[in-house]
């Protein structure tokens, strides 16, 4: 049991990724199919080889309209590592519109015509390079190629930020959890094993009576 966690903190297989756009309905078919929930919080879902996606979608997130800020939706997507943002012009994205201790990539795509894309990357500083690679000022025809190099650029991000600043500490202490609880598990094992053993080997215990 434990040992298949820590196999699967190593090896991720499901990943959350936020996605902020700026017109209703951009993009969402691109990137998986909608699902809805009875609470509300609706998302698009998607796979890419034996990947599982999950994308909090700005606008598929409850709208409060007690709060202009809509504090939940901006909580519920800064909890996520990496986060796509579709602009729908030119405009300069900047980061500093979520103000969150998780997020450390942003994947920047700009339409181009009506069915092309322009991509930038904004990374945390400390975050170390990632691929698939986007050419500076390429134009890409949405494909299912782009999708996938997309998706891997999406995975390998979150990956890469694992490695920096807060969420390598809090990876370490969970590694370091994990490795606790099996160690903890292996002596009780062993315990029981020797206690086993001994009964097999025919050892009772026995009491001297003065």
């Amino acid at each position: 049991e434990f040992d298949d966690k820590i196999c699967a903190n190593q090896l991720k297989k499901n990943y959350k990724f936020g996605v902020l756009y700026q017109r209703e309905g951009q993009f969402i078919s691109t990137l998986g199919e909608k699902v809805s929930t009875d609470s509300g919080m609706d998302f698009v879902s998607s796979s890419f080889l034996d990947y599982n996606f999950k994308f909090h979608v700005s606008t598929l997130l409850p709208h409060s309209a007690s709060d202009p800020q809509q504090c939940d939706r901006k909580a519920r997507i800064g909890n996520d590592v990496v986060c796509i943002v579709f602009q729908s012009g030119p405009a300069t994205f900047s980061p500093e519109i979520i103000t969150s201790q998780f997020l450390h990539v942003y994947i920047v795509l700009q339409p181009v015509g009506s069915d092309c894309y322009k991509v930038s990357v904004v990374s945390k500083s400390g975050v170390p390079e990632f691929g698939p690679n986007f050419p500076r000022e390429g134009i890409f025809q949405n494909s299912e190629d782009f999708k996938n190099k997309l998706f891997a650029k999406l995975i390998n991000a979150e990956q890469a930020s694992s490695k920096t600043g807060k969420l390598a500490q809090l990876n370490l202490r969970l590694r370091q959890s994990m490795l606790n609880q099996l160690d903890e598990k292996l002596k009780q094992d062993m315990n029981r094993s020797v206690q086993s053993k001994k009964l097999d080997d025919g050892w009772r215990p026995w009491f001297c009576h003065v």
